[in-house]
């Protein structure tokens, strides 16, 4: 059985740093970002360099990115002043799938990266049977 992947389509852009804000699914008041793995990121970070991979949508001025915020943050406290971002056209249920799937990568097992996961996963369950769920939450 052939397996079909589709390509995103987009442009790369370097974007300056403090016009990229997080992905409106990442509730980061509710499940901040990691000291361990931002550690961790620093240290690699500052062996190979920051690695190409922050993608995003626009919207207005700004660049919402669809995941990878602990390297942002990473990137922000060591001075970078632009970031290497691929921009695409990528719609709510998607940018929530790609925050699921990042999370539930298994690249960190804490307890609160496990928590948003699963949020992120119920919200783009929600989405799927309720449409907008922005219109359905209750807390």
């Amino acid at each position: 059985m052939k397996m079909t992947i589709q390509n995103l389509k987009g442009t790369h852009e370097l974007v300056a740093i403090d016009k990229i804000a997080p992905s409106p699914y990442r509730w980061l008041d509710r499940y901040p970002l990691e000291a361990e793995r931002m550690a961790a990121l620093t240290a690699s970070m500052t062996s190979t360099g920051a690695w190409p991979r922050i993608i995003g949508r626009r919207n207005g001025d700004m660049v919402e990115q669809a995941f990878g915020h602990h390297q942002i943050e990473v990137m922000r406290q060591a001075g970078v002043d632009a970031v290497d971002v691929f921009v695409a056209e990528i719609d709510d249920p998607t940018m929530i799938r790609m925050l699921a799937n990042e999370n539930g990568d298994g690249s960190s097992s804490t307890a609160t990266h496990n928590r948003n996961a699963v949020a992120v996963d119920r919200e783009y369950i929600e989405w799927e049977l309720l449409g907008d769920p922005k219109k359905h939450w209750t807390g």
